[in-house]
């Protein structure tokens, strides 16, 4: 029988556990930690905070500290970890896990937990965490509460194993369940420093280039076939398209081929040196019903279309017409037009692609037919002025921010606007917008992780009222960065007035485009964030300018007419002879 735990003994293993942890962490890649002030988690937060190399954020809420996470992983490209205490602080992240999980963001959540004795007997703050967070974490591992015994070596084999499935075989949130008795701490502990050079590599841990799967043989030939016959394609590319590189291969490829390139705003494939085949103004095109643009075959990169009127296009070619193509093998065909994904990087795509015979010169008609329409599309926008529309403001922003700026984009219409009305500049701009799920929550924290990893850049939040209220803790997590919220005040959520809901009689205004009363000004004066309101073109013009020079915190609020924004969306709209849709 093994002798009862002494408390400096339990306090050693708590600090030995929680340093073979965070070592296993650092060995994936964590260079952020956010943490969230508890009690049960405290051997992880010293751990981490005796750690060099990592840098320390500390959010108080674990709503806002999931999606600030995910933000910090989006723009590192590694992962990074979150630390909570027992109890309802994991069911917190939630919304942010789920996000994560469905955009392919590695994050390494660490739940501490109450040990096996006080499961089960109402003791305070514990609850079942095993596998918390069910099918939406790649990977699940359980820490018992060690003691005298624990090996660490064995601890940190465990959540190596757990934390390298946040990269491969698909990136995506991971969950270690970490059980710690009391005394959680001592003073009289001699403090030490995580080292994961003292831990051999497991080689059971899953590794990044792990071998993928080989892409549809019979895929890749039927395309080939239509490719040297001399098909007319497209290259539609959408949000993260690019994420993992391959942009300027696949202009190359496009180049050779004489394919037009649809990139949408967030594919990191709009802004910058881009090649003359890129069609921007692809929305107001898929709207004009145009006989000559039917393809003979589509070839979509990235997620699915933010384009409703894309998207039916897409739909309207008959079926087999469509091939996608994800290095993880994910499915992006809402339209069901597509016969399965090629399981291939975009760069792997384009090595195979560009050995196959083609006659470009049969496409000279065709890819300049989409050029003409790109330019009158483009024509047609710029003659839309007037009172402030959302369209006009999104793209009055992504015309005026510096190179290398960070644009992060809300859900709802303003990313839908920022991809129909704006256009690229020659500047390099990084496009952020949570599509995994689209849904409005986390956009201030998501943008903050964003800023916090970029901090040398100038960062921009556009987003609706609603939005901006939903998220509106978050708002401080911007504090230390170059950061400007400007936010669309429309007075509710008005992109329900372009669905047939707006007609019902008197449901609309309550349910759907609830108005809030609360003031926005209100709202930044209680947070000592600055506060700007502006009504008209020039005035925004100005304010924008003057925020963007400035090395604080801002917010704009753009007062928008919700009638007259519906109505210069309706012009433009039919403008290129479609209906209007969202």
């Amino acid at each position: 029988m093994k002798n009862p735990p002494t408390p400096a003994g339990t306090a050693r293993a708590n600090q030995q556990s929680a340093d073979a942890i965070v070592c296993a962490a650092i060995a994936a890649g964590v260079k952020d930690v956010v943490v969230s002030p508890g009690s049960r988690n405290t051997p992880l937060v010293l751990a981490f905070h005796r750690a060099a190399g990592v840098k320390k954020t500390v959010v108080l809420d674990e709503r806002s500290a999931g999606f600030f996470a995910l933000g910090c992983a989006r723009a590192r490209g590694a992962p990074v970890a979150l630390v909570c205490t027992s109890g309802s602080a994991l069911a917190n992240y939630y919304p942010a896990i789920v996000e994560a999980y469905h955009s392919l963001i590695p994050l390494i959540v660490l739940t501490a937990d109450r040990p096996a004795e006080l499961q089960g007997r109402d003791a305070p703050q514990t609850m079942d965490q095993m596998h918390f967070f069910g099918n939406f974490a790649r990977s699940f591992a359980h820490q018992s509460a060690p003691d005298d015994h624990t090996d660490a070596a064995t601890v940190y084999g465990t959540a190596r194993r757990c934390f390298g499935h946040a990269i491969h075989p698909i990136p995506g949130p991971v969950q270690l369940n970490c059980a710690f008795r009391e005394p959680l701490w001592s003073p009289t502990l001699k403090p030490t420093q995580p080292e994961p050079a003292e831990w051999p590599e497991d080689s059971e841990t899953p590794t990044a280039d792990a071998a993928p799967d080989h892409p549809s043989l019979v895929q890749l030939a039927r395309l080939s076939q239509t490719v040297s016959r001399g098909g007319q394609g497209v290259f539609v590319c959408g949000t993260d398209a690019f994420r993992w590189g391959g942009r300027d291969a696949l202009f190359s490829l496009a180049e050779k081929w004489g394919w037009p390139v649809l990139c949408e705003a967030a594919s990191q494939g709009r802004f910058g040196q881009v090649s003359a085949l890129s069609v921007e103004a692809y929305d107001l095109i898929a709207r004009s019903q145009n006989a000559t643009l039917q393809p003979d075959i589509v070839i979509r990169l990235g997620r699915p279309s933010l384009s409703k009127a894309l998207s039916q296009w897409i739909q309207s070619l008959p079926d087999g017409h469509l091939v996608t193509v994800d290095p993880y093998g994910r499915v992006h065909d809402p339209e069901q037009k597509a016969q399965g994904p090629l399981k291939m990087s975009v760069a792997d795509f384009v090595d195979t692609a560009m050995t196959w015979a083609v006659n470009s010169e049969t496409n000279t008609a065709w890819l300049e037919t989409w050029s003409e329409q790109d330019r009158t599309a483009k024509a047609l926008i710029e003659t839309l002025d007037g009172p402030l529309w959302e369209g006009w403001v999104v793209r009055t922003v992504s015309n005026a921010l510096p190179e290398d700026s960070t644009l992060h984009v809300a859900n709802s219409m303003p990313i839908r606007d920022l991809d129909a009305f704006a256009f690229n500049q020659g500047r390099r701009l990084f496009v952020c917008v949570n599509r995994g799920l689209n849904g409005i929550d986390g956009t201030l924290a998501t943008a903050a992780g964003e800023a916090h990893v970029r901090n040398t850049h100038p960062c921009v939040v556009v987003t609706g009222d609603l939005a901006f209220r939903h998220d509106i803790t978050s708002l401080r997590l911007l504090g230390d960065t170059h950061s400007t919220v400007v936010v669309l005040d429309n007075g509710g959520g008005h992109i329900f007035d372009f669905l047939p809901i707006s007609q019902h009689p008197d449901a609309f205004e309550t349910y759907f485009v609830t108005p809030q009363e609360t003031s926005i000004m209100s709202l930044c004066e209680g947070m000592a964030v600055r506060c700007r309101t502006t009504s008209t073109p020039q005035d925004f013009s100005d304010v924008l300018h003057d925020e963007l020079e400035r090395e604080s915190l801002g917010v704009v609020v753009v007062t928008i007419d919700p009638n007259e924004n519906v109505a210069q969306h309706t012009r433009i709209w039919h403008a290129m002879g479609r209906r209007h849709l969202p």
